[in-house]
């Protein structure tokens, strides 16, 4: 999908499964239990209250649309997903043992 200028926008793959959207928010269980998420209570109480009750409430709008942020990131599966948080926190614990990115 192209847009008009110089910008493009690119498509997001989007799953025909009865489950996809369920799929797609508990892709984001590994970036939400390692705190890589930030919510600002002040400004965001719909997608509080959405993440709060999930599987059991409503709504799941908003916990769906977070869930397409690895698409933009990459090849956007729920392992890619894991494998940022992964990198990530490796990336942390040899920042707490006092080594650089290169290892010295």
């Amino acid at each position: 999908m192209r847009a008009e200028g110089n910008s493009s926008v690119t498509e997001l793959k989007t799953s025909r499964d009865a489950n996809a959207k369920n799929e797609r928010i508990i892709g984001m269980e590994p970036v939400y239990e390692n705190g890589f998420f930030y919510v600002n209570r002040a400004g965001c109480q719909q997608f509080i209250e959405e993440y709060e009750v999930f599987p059991n409430g409503r709504f799941i709008d908003l916990l769906d649309v977070v869930g397409y942020v690895p698409q933009c990131y990459g090849n956007g599966s729920q392992s890619n997903t894991r494998d940022i948080v992964r990198e990530d926190l490796m990336r942390r614990q040899k920042i707490a043992q006092g080594l650089s990115q290169a290892g010295y």
